[in-house]
């Protein structure tokens, strides 16, 4: 009965919490409001605070990015080749398979402390655009809804590296999803493509007692990659223009990460005039502005730019740039 009451009291301190802060948030105006867990939202949400912009980072744990998943899969490769001793099989893979999630669920919250640690304010909430320019919020562990108002929104959301053919699904999903949630054990795989994602998707089966081959970008050169060859994995240079073959694509073990997904789906975008393309992913105008005046897209969820070649920070800082120049006239 103590414990039932003590467990009573809790909640009502923690709900009354909540409140306060939902409150807040819905009557504060913030200069900026940054839709993502992805690279692009972090370097933005930097800038902009930088600059003096009240800015507002909204994180939905339902549309994780390639970034954060290719981040969670590094450090995992890290720890399994420390504690690697030659050994293979059944336990290593589902050690893999059981680990991932927790680790993923660590990079989401490092993401929140160093944003947080830098002043800027975090929600773990599923945005969804409202009429004029509106977004409303809702949280999986508050039955109250909360509608905000910011004077300039980025949608930084990312995407998903999508998986296909893979253990007999027909159906393109989430590579590191398909992997999780094969239903045997593989012996041997080959990773097309995926960047730092495929590379370290690449090491992490290598550890775990599957063979696995990667097939890179020639050009492709990072940390990660060397990461994947010091693992064992056979790394092969091919030109971003590989294709499949007949025989390749009836293999089984392939995963092919080169299919990017931009995380927009359930942001409602038609209801303030933008239209994602068929790849989920935005078309912006310069300076990365959709067609809503105010509403920007930056990094791999924009699908087209005049200005996409550029760096993630040089995106941001086109982006604050336009949005000061906007505040001052």
């Amino acid at each position: 009965l103590h414990l039932s009451i003590r467990r009573q009291r809790q909640m009502c301190i923690r709900d009354s919490h909540k409140t306060l802060l939902f409150f807040c948030v819905h009557a504060m105006q913030y200069d900026l409001a940054i839709l993502g867990n992805d690279e692009a939202a972090f370097e933005t949400a930097l800038a902009a605070n930088a600059r003096g912009l009240k800015t507002l980072v909204i994180v939905s744990d339902q549309a994780v990015s390639a970034w954060q998943k290719s981040r969670a899969l590094q450090h995992l490769a890290q720890e399994l080749m420390a504690n690697h001793r030659g050994a293979s099989g059944p336990a290593h893979c589902q050690s893999f398979t059981a680990k991932f999630p927790s680790y993923l669920q660590t990079e989401l919250q490092e993401f929140n402390t160093s944003l947080r640690s830098a002043g800027i304010d975090v929600l773990n909430a599923r945005p969804e655009f409202e009429p004029a320019r509106a977004l409303r919020l809702t949280f999986h562990d508050f039955s109250r809804p909360v509608v905000i108002n910011a004077r300039n929104i980025i949608v930084a959301t990312g995407v998903q590296r999508t998986a296909f053919p893979f253990c007999d699904c027909r159906d393109q999903k989430d590579a590191a999803d398909a992997v999780l949630s094969s239903a045997r054990l593989l012996r041997h795989a080959r990773v097309i493509g995926g960047g730092d994602f495929g590379a370290a998707l690449s090491a992490c089966l290598q550890l775990s007692g599957v063979a696995t081959q990667l097939i890179s970008r020639a050009h492709h050169d990072s940390a990660t990659l060397e990461l994947a060859s010091s693992c064992g994995v056979q790394v092969a240079d091919h030109p971003c223009d590989f294709q499949t073959d007949d025989t390749m694509a009836s293999e089984q073990h392939i995963v092919d990460c080169r299919g990017r997904r931009g995380l927009t789906q359930g942001l409602n975008l038609s209801t303030i005039g933008v239209e994602a393309d068929e790849h989920g992913q935005l078309w912006c105008g310069r300076y990365f502005e959709t067609w809503c005046r105010g509403v920007y897209g930056v990094g791999d969820v924009v699908g087209f730019s005049p200005d996409s070649t550029i760096s993630v920070a040089t995106q941001a800082e086109l982006i604050i740039d336009r949005i000061c120049g906007v505040q001052q006239r």
